[in-house]
């Protein structure tokens, strides 16, 4: 119940005290009134007989006169009074009704509020559980799909060794183009002797293995005394890579063909 009924309750109830503790004690002094104007009427002598009009009227006569008409001004001031709070009674229980029938619409109103807040977050729910589906699909898919993390131009001119500026993982995929001397292929413990390609047209692809998932630094090397150049090109995918999904190899520092 909203605090202001509540505290408008306490003062009706206050209120409604008091005039009532008024309204009691003023029916009392009527009622003494009325009781002590009944005892001297009936111990008699209120008037005289030889008097006429109003002279008849003894002293006590009078005082019960007098006692009688305070005893019916007290009744009638009592009853107005009791009509008047009857009336402001009246009134304060409609405007209490009127407020408790607008609390009860706005709580009401705010249940309706609140529930269709609940819709929309079970719906926005939905949606996210929806959206983290797709992205753990996408994050699936793409975890197995190969991409292009290296291009590079090397050149030869007589023995040298070319040092690569990126680690190579476990299942990466090297393809050289343009090579037309043979090379040596250095990475972690391995060594591979990779033949010339036929100018452009056919590329040499070679498979990176290993027993770890751990990046390796590579190289190639010409050991013989003849110019050669051409492209090398690295393929992995971000699960050869790493476990935490890293988009692109790790750099090291470039080192020239020596």
């Amino acid at each position: 119940m909203p605090r202001g009924l509540v505290r408008d309750a306490l003062r009706f109830g206050v209120s409604q005290t008091a005039i009532a503790g008024d309204r009691n004690l003023m029916e009392y002094i009527g009622q003494i009134i009325i009781f002590v104007a009944a005892l001297l009427a009936i111990g008699g002598r209120t008037w005289h007989e030889q008097g006429r009009g109003i002279r008849k009227l003894s002293a006590k006569g009078w005082i019960t006169g007098v006692l009688a008409l305070l005893g019916l001004i007290t009744s009638s001031v009592v009853v107005h009074r009791a009509h008047l709070d009857s009336t402001a009674q009246s009134k304060q229980i409609s405007e209490a009704l009127v407020n408790t029938k607008l609390a009860r619409a706005r709580a009401e109103d705010l249940q309706t509020q609140t529930q269709q807040l609940e819709t929309q977050a079970r719906q926005l729910n939905a949606e996210l559980e929806h959206s983290r589906e797709v992205v753990e699909t996408l994050l699936a898919r793409s975890d197995r799909q190969a991409q292009q993390v290296m291009a590079e131009y090397v050149q030869f001119d007589g023995p040298r060794i070319w040092r690569a500026p990126n680690l190579v993982f476990p299942g990466s995929i090297l393809k050289l183009y343009g090579f037309i001397c043979d090379l040596m292929l250095r990475y972690g413990e391995h060594r591979e002797v990779i033949p010339a390609g036929q100018g452009g047209s056919r590329p040499v692809e070679v498979v990176v293995v290993g027993h770890s998932g751990e990046g390796m630094s590579w190289s190639l090397e010409n050991s013989s005394r003849a110019f050669c150049h051409g492209k090398a090109f690295l393929e992995s995918t971000p699960r050869t890579r790493s476990p935490n999904r890293s988009w692109s190899e790790e750099r090291t520092d470039r080192r020239p063909v020596r």
